[in-house]
């Protein structure tokens, strides 16, 4: 698995452009105010980034090569989740550096105790957003799943328009400020369970599908 971690390393190091935009806008979006923002996309962008090593796998029928090496298929999928896990890991950092460095600026009142439980709920939609795109990705192929993962998004986007009907900005806010209100610890552990049951059985999915399509 060490080689599957170098391999999309390099892959990534090879967009440096991109990796350099996403640092230029989370530094905008701070110098905006919008430090909780930059938190929350550098979270999501990080774990996409990552993703994209799924498409550079499958170019040129490169999963076949990469099969006939002695890599399973089941290492091959937890490979890529663990690193969504770690490129969503850094990219909040990232967003948490910035945005605590815009405070000491005094470009905006940050407090942690509000921040970090933001962090945690942005970590925790990044785990159910790689749980849910792996296994498209994985099922139809980078060319299909952009189709599938639309829909998937225009889906969503129905759901939360219907939802914000009976759903109040008052009740949302409640809700940030109860979470804000609880320990740390008991946030950060619920979010971490939370996201590991979707990652897994997102895995499991993954696995199987895997496992069927021959390439």
């Amino acid at each position: 698995m060490k080689g599957l971690f170098v391999k999309d390393f390099c892959f990534v190091m090879k967009r440096k452009n991109t990796l350099l935009i996403m640092v230029c806008l989370c530094v905008m979006y701070m110098l905006l105010g919008m430090g909780s923002f930059a938190l929350a996309f550098m979270t999501w962008m990080g774990a996409a980034v990552m993703m994209s090593t799924l498409a550079y796998d499958a170019m040129n029928r490169g999963l076949s090569y990469l099969f006939s090496l002695p890599i399973s298929r089941r290492e091959y999928v937890y490979e890529k989740y663990l690193l969504c896990v770690i490129g969503g890991t850094l990219g909040m950092a990232i967003g948490l550096f910035t945005a605590v460095a815009g405070s000491l600026f005094g470009i905006e009142e940050i407090q942690l105790s509000e921040i970090l439980p933001i962090a945690f709920v942005g970590y925790v939609f990044m785990f159910v957003f790689c749980s849910i795109f792996i296994p498209v990705d994985i099922k139809f192929g980078a060319e299909q799943s952009r189709i599938v993962t639309f829909g998937i998004m225009f889906v969503i986007v129905i759901i939360g328009v219907v939802a914000s009907k009976f759903v109040s900005e008052e009740m949302i806010d409640d809700a940030f400020t109860y979470i804000g209100n609880l320990p740390l610890p008991i946030v950060g552990l619920t979010g971490l369970v939370i996201g590991a049951i979707f990652m897994v059985v997102s895995a499991i999915i993954s696995v199987c599908i895997i496992e069927k399509k021959e390439f």
